[in-house]
């Protein structure tokens, strides 16, 4: 399922933060639709490229962010994070050394789905009262 945006619900109050994850959301959105069309694993090797150096960069910028902030969610965001760059580094490793099969891809975008609103809503959304002290 593809993602739609909230405002509402995903804002941080960090602009650089929300401008970040709108991103990640597009290229998810991207994968969501090769997926769709049948060009999942060119996608999926593109999709987790990108989001292996996303890791790199976004998760540095919120961690750092959180800390400075002192956001009471800190912790679990980088723990969520840390799992998710295991993850990751798993499916590509996989994905580079003998393809994934159709099942497997379909299992990746539910389940990075899933994470990428869970995680936006009720972890990262913890920056915005951190934002208004």
């Amino acid at each position: 399922m593809a993602i739609v945006w909230n405002q509402e619900r995903m804002t941080t109050g960090v602009d650089v933060i929300d401008r970040e994850h709108q991103e990640l959301i597009r290229r998810f959105n991207e994968f969501h639709d090769a997926m769709a069309h049948g060009q999942g694993r060119d996608a999926a090797s593109r999709l987790l490229s990108f989001i292996v150096d996303y890791t790199e960069t976004h998760f540095a910028h919120e961690e750092k962010c959180m800390a400075e902030l002192r956001c009471p969610a800190a912790a679990a965001n980088l723990a969520a994070h840390n799992a998710l760059r295991r993850d990751v580094a798993e499916i590509k490793t996989h994905l580079k050394a003998d393809g994934l099969p159709l099942v497997d891809l379909v299992k990746i975008e539910r389940t990075l789905g899933d994470w990428l609103q869970r995680h936006i809503c009720s972890i990262d959304v913890k920056l915005r009262e951190c934002v208004r002290r």
